[in-house]
């Protein structure tokens, strides 16, 4: 989560300053002041160099391993098309792979598109390549969509109204459902 008016990115347990390099650093994590809770450790990437990204900011991977992480990030190529996407870290690695890049739609800024790559990734895989969640008849492609006013709910909703499935999509909150319906006037 990136909040640009303190011009860093936030975590629940985790403070970084906003990056702007093509070698980004992502090493020795500081607990915020006024969280409480148990630490995990962010994943440790030293100086990630993306080839022809100038990387503007990046996800945060907190997790209890220090030796694998998915981190999302989003930057200006050097062609100038803004791009957002995803990197793993595996043992010291980076593995970049193009296929996990995408540009940046320009009414989105840089800190909104870093956002979206993991949540579509999860959609995408919860509804496409599980094909578990759908019901056995082709012709007929059902999925109810569970809290569908998260990130990942209106991902999964919007994967599924480009694919023409029929859905149905639940709210956490009742006032949510006026949101989903100026959205998606067919959930």
């Amino acid at each position: 989560f990136y909040d640009p008016e303190t011009n860093e990115i936030i975590s629940s347990a985790v403070t970084m300053k906003k990056i702007k390099t093509k070698e980004f650093l992502l090493d020795n994590p500081e607990p915020r002041k006024d969280y409480g809770g148990p630490i995990d450790y962010l994943t440790s990437m030293k100086f990630a160099n993306l080839e022809d990204i100038d990387v503007n900011y990046i996800g945060i991977s907190s997790q209890s391993s220090r030796d694998e992480a998915i981190v999302a990030y989003s930057g200006v190529a050097l062609s100038g098309n803004r791009i957002t996407g995803i990197v793993s870290y595996v043992d010291s690695m980076i593995k970049f792979d193009k296929t996990l890049q995408w540009h940046v739609p320009s009414s989105w800024s840089l800190d909104q598109a870093v956002t979206v790559p993991l949540v579509y990734c999860m959609a995408y895989l919860c509804l496409e390549k599980e094909k578990s969640c759908w019901r056995d008849h082709e012709q007929d492609q059902k999925v109810l969509i569970h809290c569908g006013d998260t990130a990942l709910g209106e991902a999964c909703i919007a994967l599924a109204h480009e694919h023409l499935h029929h859905f149905y999509a639940y709210r956490s909150k009742y006032n949510e459902r006026s949101f989903l319906l100026s959205i998606y006037n067919a959930v």
